[in-house]
């Protein structure tokens, strides 16, 4: 069977861009996609796509959903373990207690070397970023509502598209696309 992947989509029901998730349910289910399910409403999904690499399923999906709903919206994919990986790797994690001020930005491909080393690593005090890979590592000590260190600004620097979730989703979406859970 094939491994269950989450597709984190950008900006979905946030700033006038609804998305029904029981219809993105069905649209998936009917194109083919097995074992669909959503996690909140913010764009989070998890499914079965046989003989597909991430980036291929990215790009499908996204067409999916702006030609059956009319919204353009960035698909990243990432598997169990790259999930698992980028939660046990956040640098922040052992100086902040609530795990909804750390967030992961991920990319669908990492920025390039010279970007990651222009990037203002203070652009938002008290905040602060960290590149490692295709994720960026964020902690918003009084939290994230009134930061400059956006996506947008982060996507603008680094030349990468991609879409962010807090660890306590993070998390969820690790145990969900393990290979025990959904067997």
């Amino acid at each position: 069977m094939s491994p269950r992947l989450a597709a984190l989509l950008r900006a979905v029901n946030v700033g006038g861009r609804p998305l029904q998730m029981a219809a993105l349910r069905s649209c998936l289910e009917q194109a083919g996609y097995r074992d669909v399910t959503t996690i909140l409403a913010s764009g989070n999904v998890l499914l079965r796509s046989p003989n597909h690499p991430p980036e291929q399923l990215e790009q499908q999906l996204s067409a999916l959903i702006e030609d059956r709903f009319g919204l353009r919206s960035a698909v990243v994919v990432r598997r169990h373990d790259q999930l698992a990986t980028a939660l046990a790797t956040h640098p922040f994690a052992d100086a902040e207690s609530q795990p909804s001020r750390l967030h992961i930005a991920f990319f669908q491909r990492a920025p390039a070397p010279e970007r990651i080393a222009r990037l203002d690593p203070d652009p938002s005090p008290p905040d602060r970023v960290s590149v490692i890979g295709s994720e960026a590592y964020l902690h918003y000590p009084a939290g994230s509502a009134r930061t400059k260190l956006t996506l947008g600004w982060l996507e603008r620097q680094l030349d990468a598209v991609g879409t962010v979730r807090n660890l306590n989703t993070v998390t969820r979406l690790v145990a969900l696309t393990a290979p025990e859970a959904g067997s």
